[in-house]
């Protein structure tokens, strides 16, 4: 067999395993499917960066946001973006501000829908994914973890990109408190100097997070369009999406 092809076989192998173990380390892969570790970790890195997968901090992978892309003409993920739609673009025209839907993936926040509001100079340039801890949508995610779950996350160590980048349980906890009782999670400054973040849950019909939305912008244009009118508009929307499922 051609060594291109046999190269393709294997990547695809790897993203089979992956979907049905949900994470796994570059030893444990390359055991499974009878690889050369060398070889396994060429692959993986292959894929990580076309974000096909993604790796996080231990070097364990999971299946990237690229791959849900490709999923997201099939059944309830797509429902899930054509729900939300509508309540997303009256948002955006009523406030001028984008709306972004994410999902969780791994250990990671996804984006996996926009709605854009007016143009301004200075716009946020917004990663596709982001870290749980120091993103609105992260800890919307994280508040659905367990306790252990909760502790293991944070026993690793966060870089800090700004100096109000939440990097502890404790400071997680009050958070998680005041989100369990407003339905609203923050980052303020946490990822960005001068990005602030405000977000919400989606919920389904039984009561659980599926998915988040979130605003950012500079913290300056926020405050100044009022940091409440925009809360109310979020958690507005977020119940008519919820309430379309």
């Amino acid at each position: 067999m051609n060594e291109n092809i046999k190269t393709i076989e294997n990547a695809f192998d790897i993203i089979n395993l992956l979907h049905a173990n949900k994470k796994m380390g570059v030893s444990e892969i390359a055991q499974k499917l009878d690889l050369a570790k060398t070889t396994c970790h060429r692959i993986l890195k292959t894929l990580t960066n076309l974000n096909i997968l993604i790796q996080d901090d231990e070097e364990i992978y999971y299946l990237g946001y690229e791959m849900y892309k490709y999923a997201t003409g099939l059944n309830k993920d797509m429902l899930l973006i054509n729900s939300a739609r509508n309540a997303m673009m009256q948002f955006a025209k009523d406030t001028g501000e984008t709306i972004n839907l994410g999902i969780l993936m791994g250990d990671e926040v996804i984006i996996i829908h926009s709605e854009e509001g007016e143009f301004y100079a200075l716009q946020p340039m917004l990663s596709q994914s982001s870290p749980l801890n120091c993103s609105g949508m992260g800890k919307v995610f994280l508040s659905t973890f367990s306790e252990d779950k909760i502790e293991a996350y944070f026993s690793r160590k966060f870089d800090e990109r700004t100096i109000n980048t939440l990097t502890n349980i404790e400071s997680y906890q009050v958070e998680k408190k005041l989100f369990l009782e407003t339905q609203l999670a923050y980052d303020n400054e946490e990822y960005e100097y001068g990005l602030s973040c405000i977000s919400t849950p989606l919920y389904d019909e039984n009561n659980q997070i599926v998915a988040a939305l979130s605003v950012s912008g500079p913290t300056s244009r926020l405050r100044n369009k009022g940091v409440e009118r925009l809360e109310d508009a979020l958690l507005r929307t977020s119940r008519m999406i919820t309430e379309s499922f």
